[in-house]
């Protein structure tokens, strides 16, 4: 079962794995690596019964190409949160539609 607390599990994902405010981006955001790690401990975080490993680098690109939004190679919270939360409402459907809910 996922956590009650989604919000928070996706605003700690993004906390643990952020990359801090640079010239080039001025706000903490997620490189393309960050973004990869930090889906795969999101999916970990929401399934935790599902066990753990790395989301198949395809299913993040397509992922990432929808949350940059701006298109600015990064992702930023606000993107994070969108497509974490989009991600927990994908899951919980699959689930209640499988009976695991």
């Amino acid at each position: 079962r996922r956590p009650r607390d989604v919000d928070g599990v996706v605003y700690a994902v993004f906390l643990a794995r952020h990359a801090p405010a640079t010239d080039e981006f001025p706000f903490p955001h997620l490189t393309p690596e960050d973004f990869r790690a930090a889906v795969s401990d999101l999916l970990r975080a929401l399934r935790p019964d599902r066990g753990g490993g790395v989301v198949p680098e395809a299913a993040v690109r397509r992922v990432s190409d929808a949350a940059d939004v701006n298109g600015d190679g990064v992702i930023q919270w606000a993107e994070f949160y969108f497509a974490g939360t989009e991600l927990a409402a994908v899951i919980d459907a699959a689930a209640e539609k499988s009976g695991e809910a």
